[in-house]
């Protein structure tokens, strides 16, 4: 806001990164150039940090989206007994056809694709050790430390969760 008094001093109010985003005011009037350089200083700052925070992907709705795999119930019944070989096999083609569907959808770097055949390989071979309740747990970190890996946004997370969907829909049943 311009001083009516004089043309060269400039007094402003912004708002702050904070919950309810509250009104700051300058302390005293400013010239331009300090309004100019507080004005770069609030962009470069705070509505960047705004900017950054409203593009981070809500890692823990997007969990909560997709139920059909993490749906516990609170104090719902655990299935804690082991998979079958038969049912260890159809595991294993699942997270085997999840890697091929990442691999199609998403294109990864060679970094990358190490990445995600490490942490699939090594749940593949959890299926052996683990029961049914740590095994989902197991997936379900696993699949959060692909999403972190790939740097994907919340388009390609949906598109994550959604490939992981398509490729354990016959096992969802046997995780129940």
């Amino acid at each position: 806001m311009q001083n009516p008094a004089d043309f060269d001093l400039y007094s402003y109010r912004y708002r702050i990164f904070q919950p309810e985003y509250p009104t700051r005011h300058s302390r005293s009037e400013k010239t331009f150039d300090e309004t100019r350089r507080a004005f770069k200083a609030w962009l470069d700052n705070t509505v960047q940090r705004y900017l950054t925070e409203k593009q981070t992907p809500d890692l823990w709705l997007q969990i909560k989206t997709y139920k059909s795999f993490d749906g516990e119930t609170p104090g719902g019944a655990r299935d804690t007994s082991n998979f079958t070989e038969e049912e260890k096999e159809v595991v294993r083609r699942s997270v085997n056809n999840f890697k091929q569907l990442i691999a199609k959808n998403f294109e990864p770097t060679q970094e990358q694709a190490e990445f995600i055949d490490d942490r699939l390989d090594y749940l593949c071979q959890a299926v052996d050790r683990l029961n049914r309740y740590d095994w989902r747990a197991v997936a379900v970190s696993t699949v959060i430390g692909i999403f972190i890996n790939l740097s994907v946004d919340t388009g390609g997370g949906r598109l994550l969760f959604s490939l992981f969907e398509q490729a354990f829909q016959s096992t969802f049943k046997l995780l129940r």
